[in-house]
């Protein structure tokens, strides 16, 4: 990437101390700073994870992206929900597999609260 701590702060609009302290765990980065190294074109997932996101995005990922983070907070609610219940509809119907992170735990949780898909039909 061929940054240093120093640019990283610039970038970030944050101390070299704050970027230090990021670097060694001893703090974590809130939102905007993410937000203004994501601006600059840096991979967010590998600051946070690293794990690069690459080219994991398709174009229509990256556009639902966008347009969610552009999306008023009650709007955003409304689609996650909207989502999740697409999710919940193909994975109990076995039209994809549950998502290793999160599906399992979507079916385990909508089948304590007596979640139901409808009948197809």
């Amino acid at each position: 990437m061929g940054l240093n701590q120093t640019d990283f702060a610039a970038i970030g609009g944050v101390s070299l101390g704050a970027q230090q302290r990021y670097e060694t765990g001893t703090a974590d980065p809130g939102a905007s700073y993410l937000a203004r190294l994501s601006g600059a074109g840096i991979d967010v997932l590998w600051v946070v994870s690293g794990v690069h996101c690459g080219d994991t995005l398709d174009a229509e990922a990256g556009e639902l992206v966008a347009i969610f983070e552009a999306m008023p907070a009650d709007m955003r609610e409304g689609l996650l929900v909207f989502a999740r219940s697409m999710d919940r509809y193909l994975v109990t119907r076995g039209l994809v597999p549950p998502d290793p992170q999160f599906g399992e735990q979507r079916l385990l949780h909508d089948q304590a609260k007596g979640f139901r898909p409808e009948p197809d039909g």
